[in-house]
């Protein structure tokens, strides 16, 4: 929690006690209701192949205390050809993991420096050959979120610009897209308390034209250098 929320609550509460001893309505609490929380809704990504797809073992969990979002679940399909059906690809085998890192404050902004991390073996040839690709498979930064709180189930997706990886081959020049579905969720619509649930979904590019229309705004340095050809609106 920051010390200018901290500040303004210690007003709200200060300024509703005197309005009670007066025997007026509180000043704040509608306003509170109203303005607290503005996380941002669904982007509405549909992650294509090239695609990676990770399982429902894995986990969400925001820490309140440094306003930190982690996701962190095994990837188990890579899918490198829209040709090929689901029972054609070679399973993601050995150490695998994908973890996705970001800061979003108590009011549902994100913060910059978010990013994601897939490792693992792949082995390209589905019926042997060992593995032709191990290690760090992929890495981008996340650059744009949004979030929808059902019940139990909650979604939330994701936009990133690919950095790195043994893949980057088949994802460079192209947005990422990222969907994740938190089972057994105890986010409650705001980013003021500690939440958590489970992770499942899929990682692959993304081709819609109003996601290109947003990333034209992205620049990853202050020297004004796009990702991997992105045009920069000026």
């Amino acid at each position: 929690m920051t010390r200018r929320t901290i500040f303004n609550r210690f007003l709200e509460q200060a300024c509703n006690a005197q309005c009670r001893q007066n025997g007026k309505a509180p000043r704040f609490e509608q306003l509170e209701q109203r303005m607290l929380f503005s996380a941002s809704p669904l982007i509405g990504v549909a992650p294509e192949a090239p695609q990676i797809t990770y399982n429902n073992d894995g986990v969400t969990v925001y820490d309140e205390a440094t306003d930190t979002l982690t996701i962190d679940a095994t990837p188990l399909i890579y899918n490198n050809s829209p040709d090929f059906g689901f029972f054609n690809l070679p399973n993601v085998a050995g150490v695998d993991d994908i973890v996705l890192t970001v800061q979003i404050d108590e009011d549902g902004n994100l913060q910059s420096g978010g990013t994601l991390v897939i490792e693992g073996e792949i082995d390209l040839a589905p019926f042997g050959g060992g593995a032709d690709v191990s290690g760090i498979l992929l890495t981008a930064d996340v650059i744009q979120y949004g979030i929808a709180d059902g019940t139990s189930t909650d979604l939330m997706d994701f936009l990133l610009v690919p950095t790195g990886g043994a893949l980057i081959g088949d994802f460079a020049s192209s947005t990422l897209g990222m969907t994740v579905t938190i089972e057994n969720s105890t986010f409650s619509g705001d980013f003021l308390n500690d939440w958590s649930g489970g992770a499942k979904g899929t990682v692959g590019i993304v081709d819609d034209p109003d996601v290109e229309i947003e990333l034209k705004k992205y620049v990853r340095g202050a020297d004004e250098t796009p990702a991997f050809g992105i045009d920069i609106e000026k």
